[in-house]
C-alpha cells in the first residue's frame, strides 16, 4: 500500500493524462484544493488501488469530468459542480457540490452510493452499462434541498434497509432501472432491469416520486409531497416482457405509498391479496 497527499492552498489543481497512478493494493490518495479540481486530457487523469479522497473548495470536473480508475472514492465541496466518471466499479461517499450546482457521478458500473449530501446541487447518480451486474446499490442516506435526486441503473436499482433517498423543500425523486446513461444520455440497458427496495428502506420526496423499470418494481415505503409515478414493464426502449409486476416487502400494514395522485402500470399484477 502507498499513501499519497496533494494539496494546493492557493490554487485549483489541473491534472494529466495518468498524472497519477498508484496500484498498491489499499493505498490511498488525497487531493485538496482550495479552487478546483479539473482533468486536462480527457483520459483517465487518476488511478488508485484502493481510496480516492477529493476535497475542492469550488468544484471538481468544472470544465470537463474527471476521470478516475478507484474502488472507493470520498468526495467534498463546498460549491461548484462534482462532475467524475469512474472507469469501472466503485463505493462512493460525500458531499456538495451546492445549491444550484450540478453532482453527476458515474461509473462504468457498479456503484455504490451513500451516505451523499448533495448540499441544494441536483444529484445523478449512474451506473452505466447493459450488464445483469451494472447495478446501483443505496448503501447510506442520499439527500439534497430544494433539488433533484436522479438514480440511474444499467441493471437494477437496489435500495438497502435503513437509509432513506430523499430530497427536502422541494424537488423530485426518480429511479430508472434499465437505462443505460453514458454520457448523460438515456438509452437502453438490460431488460432485466428491476427496482428493489429492501424492507425498512425509504424515499421521501419534497416533490415527485417516478420510478420505472422494464422489470419489476419491488416497495417498502415511498412518500412524495406530490405526485407518484410508478411503472414495471417500462417498455421506454423496447425491454418490456410482460411480466414485471409492482409488489411491496415492508413488514407490517403501513402505507407503502403516500402522494396527492398515484399512478401504478404493471404487466403482472400490482400489490396482492395479503398487501
Amino acid at each position: 500500500a502507498f499513501d499519497f497527499s496533494l494539496t494546493g492552498l492557493a490554487n485549483n489543481i489541473l491534472l494529466a493524462n495518468s498524472a497519477i497512478a498508484v496500484t498498491g493494493a489499499g493505498s490511498t490518495v488525497s487531493l485538496t484544493s482550495a479552487g478546483t479540481i479539473n482533468d486536462a486530457s480527457g483520459a483517465t487523469s487518476i488511478t488508485v488501488n484502493g481510496t480516492l479522497t477529493l476535497d475542492a473548495t469550488t468544484g471538481i470536473g468544472t470544465t470537463a469530468a474527471l476521470n478516475t480508475s478507484v474502488s472507493n472514492l470520498t468526495v467534498s465541496s463546498n460549491g461548484g459542480d462534482l462532475i467524475i466518471h469512474n472507469i469501472g466499479g466503485m463505493t462512493l461517499t460525500g458531499s456538495g457540490g451546492g445549491a444550484g450546482t450540478s453532482v453527476y457521478i458515474s461509473t462504468g458500473s457498479p456503484i455504490s452510493v451513500g451516505p451523499f449530501d448533495g448540499l441544494g446541487a441536483a444529484v445523478t447518480f449512474a451506473a452505466e452499462g447493459t450488464a445483469a451486474t451494472d447495478d446501483l446499490t443505496v448503501i447510506g442516506n442520499i439527500t439534497t434541498a430544494a433539488n433533484t435526486v436522479t438514480l440511474y441503473a444499467g441493471d437494477s436499482i437496489i435500495h438497502n434497509t435503513g437509509f432513506t433517498v430523499s430530497t427536502t423543500t422541494s424537488g423530485a425523486v426518480t429511479y430508472k432501472a434499465g437505462v443505460n446513461f453514458a454520457g448523460a444520455v438515456e438509452a437502453a440497458g438490460n431488460a432485466g432491469g428491476s427496482i428493489e427496495m429492501a424492507d425498512g428502506s425509504t424515499v421521501n420526496s419534497a416533490g415527485a416520486v417516478v420510478m420505472s423499470a422494464p422489470g419489476s418494481i419491488q416497495l417498502s415505503t415511498v412518500t412524495a409531497a406530490t405526485t407518484v409515478g410508478m411503472t414495471a414493464d417500462d417498455n421506454t426502449f423496447a425491454l418490456g416482457n410482460n411480466v414485471g409486476a409492482i409488489t411491496e416487502v415492508l413488514t407490517g400494514e403501513a402505507a407503502n405509498i403516500t402522494g396527492t395522485t398515484v399512478t401504478l402500470s404493471a404487466a403482472t399484477g400490482i400489490g396482492s391479496a395479503e398487501d
